[in-house]
């Protein structure tokens, strides 16, 4: 008898569905169900349920244990009046998460422009550290001190 995960790839290969588009049609990240495929994995409830409400036409019977048909008689399938995408709640939310994310974009973005000019400012004086330092000769500057040297022992 064919596991799961067999019954989903041959419904996936009967609708003509890529992989990939299948894997995001149940929101899955991409390479998850050729993954289950070749390790014949289980599939979890989760995932048969969300492929249930996704794929409306397929037998939940066949589904899950082989038995009937791979989709469901016309007779078998509900006829609902059909909603408009995207639904007005849906909308309004959308619009709220929009705008709370650029309330925290805006707010984000002036602390992170104080920290960029000060990091801005930290690496200049720092490379004016390091040309100082890269003029510098050692054996000039032992010289030097040995002449300063000198000066004290003679005061």
């Amino acid at each position: 008898m064919a596991k799961t995960i067999e019954r989903i790839d041959q419904f996936r290969q009967h609708k003509g569905i890529s992989l990939n588009a299948f894997d995001a049609s149940i929101g899955r990240p991409s390479g998850y169900t050729g993954k289950q495929i070749r390790s014949s994995g289980s599939v979890g409830s989760d995932i048969l349920e969300t492929i249930l409400r996704t794929y409306e036409e397929i037998n939940p019977g066949w589904l899950i244990s082989g038995e009937g048909e791979m989709l469901k008689n016309e007779s078998d399938l509900v006829k609902e009046e059909q909603e408009p995408y995207p639904k007005p709640e849906i909308n309004q939310s959308t619009a709220l998460i929009r705008k709370d994310i650029q309330q925290l974009s805006e707010g984000l973005a002036q602390p992170l422009e104080r920290l960029s000019d000060g990091v801005l400012k930290l690496l200049i004086d720092q490379q004016k550290i390091l040309r100082v330092t890269e003029g510098l000769n050692i054996n000039r500057l032992n010289k030097i001190g040995d002449k300063l040297d000198q000066l004290l022992k003679e005061l």
